[in-house]
């Protein structure tokens, strides 16, 4: 995942865990092109309504996370964007761009059903 308009994702440090509360808009299953490892691409809007880039949840599968459901993700860890290198023809870690990232200590719990989350959203 990605949240690069976002304070404390591109503020934290390397390595930081966070956790983030979101509306999920879309979800699709996806796999890598090169391994062909399955991972959830998951859309939506935090808290304030502002739109999140895609989170890539690895280690998920479909019907793990519902589109209109509200989650609470945690164990999202703070790693280095990447950008395309010109010179060396491929992406290469960013030395001032930040991205949260699902890890192993990723987890997903979904609190749709409590009323003082969905007043936010």
């Amino acid at each position: 995942m990605c949240i690069r308009d976002r304070g404390f994702a591109t503020q934290g440090t390397i390595g930081e865990f966070f956790a983030l509360v979101i509306k999920a808009t879309s979800v699709e299953q996806k796999t890598t092109f090169d391994k062909g490892e399955p991972y959830l691409e998951v859309h939506g809007v935090d808290m304030d309504r502002v739109p999140i880039t895609a989170l890539r949840m690895w280690m998920f599968e479909e019907g793990e996370i519902v589109p209109g459901n509200l989650y609470i993700l945690r164990g999202l860890r703070v790693a280095p964007d990447r950008v395309w290198d010109d010179a060396a023809w491929k992406y290469v870690p960013s030395p001032d761009r930040r991205k949260l990232d699902c890890s192993g200590r990723s987890a997903v719990e979904d609190v749709t059903s409590f009323s003082s989350i969905a007043a936010f959203f």
